[in-house]
């Protein structure tokens, strides 16, 4: 035992020299530091802890429906077999219960996703929508569909500005339809999910570390960036439906003045308020 050295120390020394544990002993420079890093460290533990309840509560609540599902359908064929075995036909067989609803959990802290995340996770579905855009564009004109040549060549102040307003017609309703399947598949994508990109997730969000969840409300946590989100639950198709609309034909078809809609406050701008939805960072 060396001079001096505590039990505590002793045994710490002893477990990293039996397991080669290397000493993480890090010196924080002040109690200020050293307190500011154990609060990180215990929201962490309890950020954990609450997840772990989370996941019970769901694995919970799932084999609780599965349950009465598999009672309330083996209790439906009895009844049908009954009846139909007395032959009374005349009776009107009730249809089964609806199911309860949906167990509504209480409040999980996130780290909401900030402005810098959100924007670079736009430009890259920006890109991969622009790729397809144009990958659509090339289809079209190559089917002779819509007809570039007709508009080529360098602007020159003797060139008709009709030529433009004409190629914008034209492009339009090619526009509007990129809109339209671009919506329904993010929807989808959110809703379901894709191979390694959760639910909630675009590719730039997926890039990002970023996810849109359901709730039904969020406040400002006591930690700066991080936020308590009231009733979290995953993404439904018809919220991932409506938020992927309002954002991309509503809110970019006015630009710039849309630029004001994107103004974050706790992980939310105001189509995220309307559909009941936030932004956080991925767990």
């Amino acid at each position: 035992m060396l001079h001096g050295e505590t039990r505590y120390a002793r045994s710490r020394r002893i477990f990293r020299e039996t397991f080669a544990v290397p000493d993480v002993t890090v010196d924080y420079g002040s109690m200020e530091a050293w307190a500011n890093a154990h609060r990180v460290y215990l929201e962490k533990v309890r950020q954990q802890q609450q997840r772990q309840q989370l996941l019970e509560q769901q694995m919970q609540e799932q084999l609780r429906l599965q349950q009465q599902q598999a009672n309330g359908g083996i209790q439906w064929v009895e009844l049908v077999r009954t009846t139909v075995g007395n032959q009374q036909l005349n009776r009107v067989v009730p249809y089964p219960p609806p199911p309860p609803p949906p167990h509504v959990l209480g409040t999980v802290r996130f780290e909401a996703a900030s402005f810098i995340r959100r924007f670079f996770a736009e430009v890259v579905d920006f890109l991969i929508v622009m790729f397809f855009k144009l990958c659509l564009l090339l289809a079209l004109t190559e089917s002779g569909i819509v007809d570039l040549n007709e508009y080529g060549g360098g602007y020159d102040e003797e060139q008709d500005v009709m030529q433009f307003i004409g190629l914008a017609q034209d492009l339009l309703p090619i526009e509007i339809i990129c809109k339209v399947i671009c919506c329904i598949f993010e929807g989808i994508f959110m809703a379901h999910g894709f191979l390694y990109i959760g639910v909630g997730q675009t590719p730039g969000k997926w890039l990002m570390g970023i996810r849109v969840i359901s709730c039904h409300d969020v406040s400002e946590a006591e930690i700066p960036g991080y936020i308590d989100v009231h009733g979290p639950n995953v993404i439904s198709l018809q919220q991932s439906m409506k938020r992927s609309f309002m954002k991309n034909v509503v809110v970019n078809s006015l630009f710039p003045l849309s630029t004001a809609a994107f103004q974050v406050h706790n992980g939310r701008v105001f189509y995220d308020v309307i559909v009941k939805t936030v932004v956080v960072v991925d767990l």
